[in-house]
């Protein structure tokens, strides 16, 4: 299931054709599992993160 759920997140954040890759989702995505792994957060605490570091790469853009 979890393999799956990556599936559906890699297909979404790249898009058809892989053409339009958003590297701030990408930054998110990469936050959150470094929440989860590295500091062993609880998983509303990690998407709260990872949805503050997407945030704050778009305001950055």
């Amino acid at each position: 299931m979890p393999a799956l759920l990556g599936a559906f997140v890699v297909i979404d954040l790249a898009g058809p054709g892989w053409s339009r890759i958003d590297l701030t989702e990408v930054g998110g995505i990469a936050a959150g599992i470094g929440l989860r792994w590295l500091c062993k957060l609880p998983l509303p605490a990690v998407i709260a993160g990872a949805a503050a570091v997407t945030a704050l790469l778009r305001l950055a853009r």
